[in-house]
């Protein structure tokens, strides 16, 4: 049976972040896919020595197996309302576009939002464009984003979110002894 392309890109970015997550002292993790579409997935993080304390990412991958820039990604009303609702559901989400074997662009909620508003229509998009040696310049539909995304974005904003996102947490927990939700994350 052949490898569906699919998930040979969405394979790549969630070994990369299990890679990266790894290499955090203390951590174990679990990822499942969302039941709302083949895009969307959960990570949750646990520190080891605090069970209950449980950090949940929410992922929505999509891919463009174009060889050359720009690469264009279409989303419908249904995939904005999924990425809308695992905003609500989890601490934080992160939209991952696949720019064939260039790279990942990684967007955060809140950068997606400058690019894709909250007006849902049937079809909208995102367009990535990278000139030589040069970092992702993004634009949306209803947007542009005011600077360029690094190429190391991906999987670094991520892991950085996770560790400040824990770290945060118990010094937070240390110093007033209880367990806050605290995020630090803003583009």
């Amino acid at each position: 049976m052949a490898i569906p392309q699919e998930r040979t890109f969405h394979g790549y970015v969630l070994q990369e972040l299990m890679l990266g997550l790894s290499d955090i002292d203390g951590l174990s993790f679990r990822l499942s896919q969302t039941k709302l579409s083949r895009s969307g997935y959960l990570f949750e993080i646990t520190v080891k020595n605090k069970p209950l304390s449980t950090l949940k990412l929410g992922l929505f991958i999509k891919y463009n197996r174009g060889r050359r820039t720009p690469w264009t990604f279409t989303f419908n009303a249904d995939h904005q309302t999924e990425i809308k609702l695992l905003s609500e559901e989890y601490d934080a989400v992160f939209t991952l576009l696949v720019t064939g074997s260039e790279g990942v662009a990684c967007l955060s909620y809140q950068m997606l939002k400058e690019v894709l508003d909250e007006d849902f229509e049937e079809s909208e998009w995102i367009r990535i464009k990278r000139k030589l040696s040069s970092q992702y310049e993004i634009s949306g539909k209803d947007g542009k984003l005011p600077k360029r995304l690094s190429l190391k974005a991906f999987p670094r904003s991520i892991l950085e979110y996770v560790e400040h996102a824990i770290l945060d947490d118990t010094a937070q927990e240390k110093s007033t002894g209880k367990n806050q939700n605290i995020s630090w994350f803003n583009f």
